[in-house]
């Protein structure tokens, strides 16, 4: 598979293992497709399993390797249980892309701290 020019870079990442949260759709999903069009393997984890299968399917058609792993970024079981399978299928993950995030509509000074604290479990301690 030819490596992709980004920028004028050719970005060769055979042999590395590359864990994607939030891969199910939108920026997560683009990073995997070309983080496999690089050559790295893709561990595609998200809560939705059904969008993460398709993809994990589409990215192997085209030649690449790909793991499709269901995660919730706030339930630290999940999240361990994602990384025991990526490791056992690709060995240690080597890189992570942490795209799984939350926001809230409306303004931080009328928020309640319930609201707070989703956000701050999923796009901060879900990153750590």
């Amino acid at each position: 598979m030819a490596k992709p020019l980004i920028q004028g870079y050719q970005f060769d990442l055979s042999g590395r293992t590359v864990l994607i949260t939030g891969a199910s759709s939108g920026i997560g999903k683009r990073f995997a497709q070309i983080l496999s069009e690089c050559g790295a393997n893709v561990v595609l984890a998200a809560r939705r399993a059904s969008l993460l299968e398709a993809l994990q399917n589409d990215i192997e058609r085209k030649g690449g390797q790909a793991l499709a792993v269901t995660m919730d970024v706030t339930d630290e079981m999940s999240t361990k249980a994602a990384y025991d399978a990526a490791e056992a299928k690709f060995g240690v993950v080597d890189s992570i892309v942490s795209n799984a995030d939350i926001s809230i509509p409306g303004s931080s000074l009328h928020m309640d701290v319930d609201d707070l604290d989703k956000i701050v479990s999923v796009n901060l301690r879900g990153v750590f």
